[in-house]
């Protein structure tokens, strides 16, 4: 398929893409624009949580499986979308649609990141906590209470 930019404008390029996917199935698929839109303002939400930076983001990708969880006593498989959307410089793109088939594992989301977004949401994390028994520079308090005793005995 051919990777399609998600905005309004491109709806029915979208749903047609969609469509093309689903066959027959209306139920437990993505069958709107208007879902892919809200999948693609999700994955941009959870983006700017991790503290990305927009110029940052193009790269990332985020894999959507329609439909929900059912009962276990739900036996039989039904058809479900699995969409891929893939961030790219100043939107997110349509990048891919299969058809599933899915039993009681349906509505999964995942953001899967390049190495320099991990690099900076991990470094975000880290800058909210610190390590018991360490300071601020990552040094342990007893070394630091070493090196004040050492310099306090030289400028005696």
């Amino acid at each position: 398929m051919k990777a399609i930019k998600i905005t309004e404008s491109n709806s029915a390029a979208i749903e047609a893409a969609l469509k093309q996917c689903n066959g027959t199935a209306t139920r437990h698929v993505y069958t709107a624009a208007s879902e892919i839109a809200n999948i693609a303002a999700d994955a941009e939400r959870r983006l700017a949580e991790l503290q990305i930076p927009i110029k940052d983001r193009s790269g990332a990708l985020f894999t959507s499986r329609s439909g929900h969880r059912l009962p276990n006593a739900y036996k039989d498989s039904r058809i479900v979308n699995r969409v891929v959307l893939e961030r790219r410089s100043a939107a997110w793109w349509l990048v891919r649609v299969e058809s599933e088939r899915a039993w009681n594992d349906a509505g999964s989301e995942h953001l899967h990141l390049t190495a320099r977004q991990d690099e900076i949401a991990v470094a975000h994390l880290r800058a909210g906590y610190q390590i018991i028994g360490q300071s601020a520079s990552g040094r342990s308090n007893a070394a630091i209470s070493s090196a004040q005793a050492v310099l306090t005995a030289v400028l005696q």
